[in-house]
């Protein structure tokens, strides 16, 4: 079996703990349906070098999560359920430091490239997203009223990445390093923060300057949007439009937490607004937000 191929040892570890819950005559069937699921998944492990013959820990941790979606199907008990999915959980972050929630979807072709990775409940992830080290996505609420995290198909999550909330992330976005996401991001964004590197003197390195952390925009009034972070200190906010052209704006507030900017009201049309970029410059720092989902929001709600 192709189980022997990725060495699932350690599977074979914890097998038990199946044949225990569904009996010997089921598992069979659980393996192949978890292998066909595999098989999907591998054609998008292989451009980089990854294949079920040397797997890496994401995709063990992939294994393991198809597996017990599998199994736990085979399952009536609530408890035993519960109690499956928890030793499970520990045995995952314990190998391979990722926590792919049983009540999470995840879609065929997840390519997991890091460690670290935290896909919660309520979390969807659609076909050929790949996720990089130290991403936390979801929350741990297991209200199935709540609509949590979407992401789309072909999507990139990069290192160091928080999405929380009741997000939804569109098609073919690029989620840069360092990004704390709690609003929606459109169809062909790439959202980033990019700090700007000071020269420390009498040194020819170049080190960061001291921090500052965007968590997001969100639209406020009909003409104001918040900025919302910390470490904030005297700043200045530069708005362009798609055209590059600088839209008038006056901060009406600001603490070390948050910015209020009030825009003038200015006529823009769709194609005027999408692509949209928001430059903040803060205690010697320089934040670069493109296509914020709440400042196109705004923008386009002037012109109404």
């Amino acid at each position: 079996m192709l189980f022997e191929k990725i060495d699932l040892n350690k599977l074979r570890e914890i097998a038990e703990v199946f044949f225990g819950c569904i009996g010997k005559e089921n598992f069979e069937s659980v393996i192949n349906t978890t292998l066909s699921q595999l098989k999907e998944d591998e054609k998008y492990y292989l451009p980089h070098n990854i294949s079920l013959e040397n797997p890496s820990s994401g995709l063990y941790a992939l294994t393991y999560y198809r597996m017990l979606k599998v199994v736990t199907n085979y399952i009536q008990d609530p408890f035993e359920k519960v109690n499956l999915e928890n030793k499970i959980t520990r045995y995952m972050l314990k190998e391979f430091s990722c926590y792919l929630s049983p009540y999470s979807h995840l879609d065929k072709g997840i390519v997991l490239l890091g460690i670290n990775i935290f896909v919660e409940n309520n979390a969807t992830i659609k076909e050929n997203c790949t996720l990089y080290s130290n991403v936390v996505i979801g929350t741990r609420n297991n209200n199935n009223d709540t609509k949590g995290v979407f992401i789309d198909k072909n999507c990139i999550i990069k290192n160091n990445v928080v999405i929380l909330g009741n997000v939804s992330i569109g098609r073919n976005v690029v989620v840069g390093e360092n990004v704390v996401l709690r609003e929606n991001i459109s169809d062909d964004c790439k959202v980033e923060i990019i700090n700007q590197l000071m020269v420390k003197h009498e040194k020819v390195s170049k080190l960061p300057s001291q921090s500052t952390m965007v968590y997001g925009i969100t639209p406020k009034f009909k003409n104001t949007i918040i900025i919302h972070g910390e470490s904030f200190y005297n700043p200045k906010v530069i708005i362009r439009n798609a055209h590059q052209k600088e839209v008038a704006h006056e901060i009406t507030y600001w603490d070390k937490n948050k910015i209020m900017v009030k825009i003038k009201y200015a006529k823009y049309e769709e194609h005027d607004v999408k692509g949209s970029v928001l430059v903040l410059m803060s205690n010697g720092n320089k934040v670069t937000l493109i296509n914020n989902f709440a400042l196109e929001k705004t923008l386009s709600k002037l012109s109404e």
